[in-house]
């Protein structure tokens, strides 16, 4: 009924997932990013796992600071999640605990199509201009918006960050869709001087474009149960 991808970029990490059954670990597919990082995997668990520069639909992005937000438009311009009905995201440092999944299935027999789960939601005001200070990109967000989808942004709504959500399959193309059309607009100022300020700004935009969509057509109804635990550097 789901899948939820969970990206990593070196390792996956066993403490994350011990506390799932073998059959709750088929629920998850990792996808390892970035060809030039080394992996590392225990064989003991049943990990099933796709290697993202290995899929046919491939652009490699990691050079451009692009991050897990890749993931996204691959999952999408591949179908990966077209065989589900919803379809969620996680990080490697993000540790599951023993009733998540099965909280999950509860949870989404009750779902409408425009619900979601998410990790975690900010105002749009911390979200969209005091913790990030690329305004001329924010600007053009702010413009193709309306536009794109001819609704007004409603300032008001609270944005999923991190991309880590589990949505309808329906809302996750229309999220990538947006994210497809943004992007000629906003990589090459994300990627090229001399409005490139650091190497995560092509992943920060697009975490943020995709959220907006979330929190515009969507409607969150729970937080996903899992622990982020920045600590965990592999």
């Amino acid at each position: 009924m789901f899948q939820i991808f969970c990206i990593f970029h070196k390792s996956i990490v066993d403490e994350c997932y011990s506390q799932l059954t073998d059959e709750e670990l088929s629920y998850i597919t990792f996808i390892a990013v970035n060809e030039t990082i080394p992996k590392e995997y225990s064989t003991t668990r049943p990990y099933k796992f796709i290697k993202e520069w290995e899929l046919p639909q491939y652009i490699d992005y990691h050079n451009d600071g692009i991050k897990e937000a890749s993931v996204l438009f691959h999952v999408y311009r591949n179908k990966l999640h077209e065989q589900y009905k919803w379809v969620g995201f996680c990080h490697y440092d993000m540790i599951f605990k023993k009733d998540s999944i099965n909280d999950i299935n509860k949870l989404i027999r009750l779902f409408d199509i425009n619900d979601y789960i998410s990790l975690h939601n900010e105002t749009y005001t911390n979200t969209m201009h005091r913790s990030w200070f690329q305004i001329y990109l924010l600007a053009i967000i702010e413009r193709e918006f309306p536009r794109y989808f001819e609704l007004q942004l409603n300032r008001e709504n609270t944005i999923p960050l991190f991309n880590a959500f589990i949505v309808h399959k329906n809302l996750f193309k229309q999220t990538v869709e947006f994210g497809e059309y943004m992007l000629p607009l906003l990589y090459p100022i994300c990627v090229n001087e001399p409005n490139r300020t650091d190497y995560g700004n092509f992943s920060c935009t697009f975490e943020r474009v995709f959220g907006l969509v979330l929190a515009h057509l969507g409607n969150k109804i729970a937080d996903f149960d899992v622990i982020h635990d920045s600590t965990i550097r592999v």
